[in-house]
């Protein structure tokens, strides 16, 4: 039996899943899994392209799943968010590249004295473990509904030696006592009408609580986080959130109507109106 190398890993990858993924997305993904799963980044692959794989069936099994369009980060079981390596799994949202730009909106709003963040729906606990990799005096806490979830941002918080409290709590009976500076959010906020417009990879693995809005108001957990900061944030606190586009309108009329001022809609690298921002009275 021949070696089993690097360049016959790549010779059976493409060949297995050329049909299925456009070119582009398939070098991403193949550089992805050898480098999370192998410890072999793209660089070094042209140097070690004959070298002998380390685990031909852990490959060879993520290529089998990757024909069934499950989340190469489910696969490898890693994200990498704002320069941090996150653990993900099924059953916790995966990170987007567009949350990494509302860590960003709030870095650079925000200076660099304490505060006391809150981040609500931390699936794995993205967000705030961003801010305070870059905002180490700030106390910043995360909260979610799923215990699943809390797991993942727990072992997330402790791999990088980051201290997040991570508390279980729903936005939909938030009944915390701590007061915050800033509450940040990437609620759930899909609609079922725009379901079918969306991935089958996304619909088929990843969490749906953290998804739709199942509610027949789209800003429903917007409603919800708003009342929070009725008790929750404090006076000139800052509210940060992630939008659906299409409701980025109705969003703004909302905040005036709960008397925040300042209101800013920003829009992501796609040219979306991706993000929101109030300051409360």
């Amino acid at each position: 039996m021949s070696t089993l190398t690097y360049s016959k890993f790549s010779e059976h990858f493409f060949s297995a899943l050329s049909p299925s993924y456009e070119e582009s997305e398939l070098r991403a993904i193949f550089f992805i899994l050898i480098e999370d799963l192998e410890n072999v980044s793209r660089t070094s692959y042209h140097l070690k392209k004959e070298h002998p794989v380390n685990d031909w069936k852990l490959l060879s099994n993520a290529v089998e799943r990757l024909l069934n369009f499950e989340p190469i980060q489910y696969i490898t079981g890693v994200q990498h968010f704002y320069g941090n390596k996150l653990k993900v799994k099924k059953g916790v949202l995966i990170p987007r590249p567009e949350t990494e730009e509302l860590v960003d909106l709030i870095l650079s709003s925000e200076d660099e004295n304490n505060r006391i963040a809150g981040d609500l729906g931390s699936g794995s606990g993205c967000i705030a473990l961003s801010l305070k990799t870059k905002r180490p005096q700030w106390k910043i806490m995360g909260f979610d509904v799923s215990k699943e979830a809390l797991d993942v941002a727990k072992m997330n918080a402790n791999a990088l030696k980051l201290d997040v409290d991570f508390l279980e709590a729903d936005i939909s009976s938030f009944s915390r006592q701590e007061q915050f500076d800033i509450l940040v959010s990437n609620p759930p906020y899909i609609t079922r009408d725009e379901e079918s417009q969306m991935d089958e990879n996304v619909k088929s693995y990843e969490p749906h609580i953290a998804l739709f809005v199942d509610h027949k108001n789209p800003l429903y957990f917007y409603q919800k986080i708003i009342d929070i900061s009725k008790t929750n944030l404090n006076s000139e606190g800052k509210l940060y959130l992630e939008i659906n586009p299409l409701y980025a309108e109705d969003l703004v009329t909302l905040l005036k109507r709960n008397s925040f001022i300042e209101i800013s809609v920003f829009k992501d690298s796609f040219g979306k109106n991706r993000f929101i921002y109030g300051k409360k009275v």
